[in-house]
């Protein structure tokens, strides 16, 4: 798999193809490209595909030329498109509004009366629109002033799966990103006849009017879960059709921005779905890398975003994939982070610029440089160090992520809820140096993980209580926290809770949503009370661990305290490393090698206020100049379990800086320089003939 991604924009200058200035241009950034080290270049730009139909020629020969120079460099070229979505506008403001807020697309968009006579493969573009369940009309996305088709419609398929074989002929791409196979609008979408069909046939329930709210987010019927099953299912439906008529192993993935959230049900969007046509996972990490603060861009944490990567790479080692993480900036500083988190678990890097979404004139921002000059430093270090990178996270705790407890119960569809407790637990974690993954299957055997975290697991199938007892006998440890087991895996109350059969009866109550289900903002605003036990350890089995509170109640249990106590020591533990995330990995390449790696979790970050001020469209982004950690320690120590023969130590983003290193008995003490967002530690051992076996 290639290691190293930038992105490739196609703006309106390069549709005047063919054209000797435009390809100087092609030439010029694959030059930059190749001397960047980047070794994939994807498509960004033109993205709302279908609106370009009227060019697709133009627009193919122009991305088959950019596929020959960079094959010529030995750079492959993926190509990166929405299936499902079109700008659509009706007036002069509508026409406007594509323009100012959707840039990132390159908005070439007909208005509603010129695309109703449009026609590909023998139908109409328009008979292919998802239907909202409100309206019963074509639902409409003001967001991205768009419509979206149903690609549970097979017509719509058919034609897709035609367009991308002209695609791949015409433009001879070496991967694709098929996009925006989810349900943009929520659960309002989609009551088109295929869909009602597909329900029906599927799980014998018609789907009812909107004012049905005996349907409508009763997570206490069946046919809801259904209905959301059914909307999960329906995008790896689509995937799937996708790669059957690609090449084999043919690179294939879908834009992902994480799998763990509640609002995951809303949209129908999960990465294990995906996975059933895609051999490649995607994580977008929406918003600023790192974050900023402002409320009108999208700024989540550091730690946030690890957990969200955690996520995902347990998806893809479930089938061996590569995990690709897409991150925006506009400069180097927030290149090298955005780079720094990927490497952190393991994830390739995707660095893509988003000028189209700070709202200014071409003339104020073309002084800012190209994707491949922003991560050139990154992608360099990482080329140079390939030894650093090629490892495995050597996993110290794993923490389950529980399936049922998200898309089954109401618990797991609000913010408050589930989600919350799961990224908290993964947060203080990496926080307190313990290197961490994700399951998202519970472990037979304690060969791989003999201690498991278990967070608020609300919902537990017969299945995995009697996986769980198992693995209890063979000699697993469980720490569990919050409402454990109450419900079936059906999101059912449970005759017998799961903790019942260790003398335990957990007082907790589920939430109730109080505003109308379709305008009131309950997703966002629902909080979950603690539950009612004592706020203690309770010792229920030899194997069996659990205190009643969540990380982010009152009293919330020390976590990593009873971690570090019930966890074999790790070959190389923190002692300090205060405000640094940590992650120890083992190399792949050099026996006995270990390699850590500490991002800095909080920063102080510069903006550019002026061109901030002159913005039209204020989304998702800010201009980031500058980036300096904040809150961390000059004086990392290490404990080191196992005989060390050498160590070093590389701070990519602070060249010509100088790292002290002091290695006394079992002690590694490391003096950093002055605003080190990223360390990393490379520990070889001396027994380099020996596999490390922890």
């Amino acid at each position: 798999m290639s290691n190293r991604m930038a992105s490739w924009w196609i703006v309106w200058d390069d549709l005047k193809w063919p054209n000797d200035d435009v390809y100087d241009k092609i030439r010029r950034r694959a030059d930059l490209m190749q001397k960047s080290n980047v070794d994939v270049a994807t498509v960004f730009g033109a993205h709302f595909r279908w609106d370009f139909m009227p060019i697709w020629d133009c627009l193919h020969d122009f991305m088959r030329t950019v596929a020959d120079e960079l094959h010529e460099r030995d750079i492959k070229f993926f190509d990166h498109h929405s299936a499902v979505l079109v700008h659509r506008h009706n007036n002069r403001n509508e026409m406007r509004n594509v323009k100012v807020h959707s840039g990132p697309h390159l908005p070439f968009s007909p208005s509603y009366k010129a695309a109703e006579c449009w026609t590909f493969n023998g139908s109409k573009l328009n008979d292919w629109r998802m239907i909202d369940a409100r309206t019963n009309k074509p639902h409409y996305l003001p967001q991205y002033t768009a419509e979206q088709f149903c690609y549970n419609n097979p017509v719509f398929v058919e034609a897709y799966l035609e367009y991308v074989k002209m695609l791949i002929k015409e433009t001879r791409i070496d991967g694709l990103m098929c996009d925006d196979a989810i349900y943009f609008s929520g659960y309002n979408a989609c009551t088109c006849e295929c869909c009602r069909t597909k329900f029906k046939n599927l799980y014998g329930h018609n789907i009812p009017k909107d004012d049905d709210f005996t349907f409508w987010g009763n997570w206490k019927n069946q046919a809801w879960r259904d209905w959301i099953a059914l909307r999960y299912a329906s995008n790896g439906d689509f995937l799937e059709q996708v790669k059957n008529i690609l090449p084999v192993d043919y690179p294939l993935m879908s834009c992902c921005s994480g799998s763990s959230g509640g609002t995951r049900n809303h949209c129908g969007q999960d990465v294990l779905q995906f996975n059933r046509g895609c051999n490649l996972v995607h994580l977008e990490l929406c918003g600023n890398t790192p974050p900023v603060d402002d409320p009108e861009t999208i700024n989540k944490s550091i730690a946030k975003k690890l957990s969200l990567s955690s996520h995902h790479l347990a998806a893809a080692k479930l089938k061996n994939f590569s995990c690709v993480g897409q991150g925006y900036g506009f400069t180097e500083p927030s290149a090298n982070i955005i780079w720094a988190l990927n490497k952190m678990l393991g994830s390739t890097c995707w660095f893509s610029t988003l000028k189209g979404r700070l709202g200014l004139a071409e003339s104020e921002i073309s002084h800012l440089p190209d994707d491949a000059a922003a991560i050139a430093k990154a992608f360099s270090f990482e080329y140079k160090y390939k030894e650093l990178f090629d490892t495995q996270l050597v996993s110290q705790i794993a923490v389950y992520f529980s399936y049922n407890t998200r898309n089954n119960s109401f618990f797991g569809d609000i913010r408050n809820g589930y989600e919350q407790d799961y990224t908290d637990t993964l947060t203080e974690l990496f926080s307190a140096g313990i290197s961490a993954e994700t399951l998202l299957d519970l472990p037979k055997d304690t060969s791989e993980h003999p201690v498991l975290v278990v967070p608020s697991a609300l919902c537990l199938s017969d299945t995995e209580r009697e996986t769980l007892k198992k693995y209890m006998k063979a000699g697993g440890k469980i720490i569990a926290t919050g409402a454990c087991g109450l419900y079936d895996g059906n999101g059912e109350k449970s005759k017998f809770p799961f903790l019942s059969n260790y003398g335990t009866d957990i007082v907790f109550s589920e939430p109730e949503r109080k505003d109308d289900f379709w305008d009131g903002n309950w997703q966002t605003e629902t909080k979950c009370q603690a539950c009612g036990n004592a706020a203690q350890w309770y010792e229920l089995d030899t194997n069996l661990l659990w205190h009643p509170m969540r990380l982010q109640d009152e009293n919330s249990p020390d976590l990593c305290d009873k971690v570090k106590e019930f966890t074999a020591a790790a070959p190389v533990e923190v002692i300090n490393a205060e405000g640094y995330l940590t992650a120890l990995h083992s190399s792949n390449i050099e026996d006995e090698t270990l390699v850590v790696q500490m991002l800095s979790a909080e920063y102080d970050v510069e903006i550019d206020k002026e061109l901030d001020a002159k913005r039209k469209h204020r989304s998702r982004v800010n201009l980031i100049t500058g980036v300096k950690p904040k809150n961390v320690t000059r004086n990392i120590v290490l404990a080191l379990n196992v005989d060390v023969e050498n160590i070093k130590v590389f701070t990519p983003f602070n060249e010509n800086s100088e790292v002290k290193i002091s290695h006394e008995a079992s002690q590694l003490n490391v003096a950093l320089p002055e605003d080190c967002s990223y360390v990393v530690c490379k520990i070889s051992l001396t027994n380099p003939n020996k596999t490390l076996n922890f």
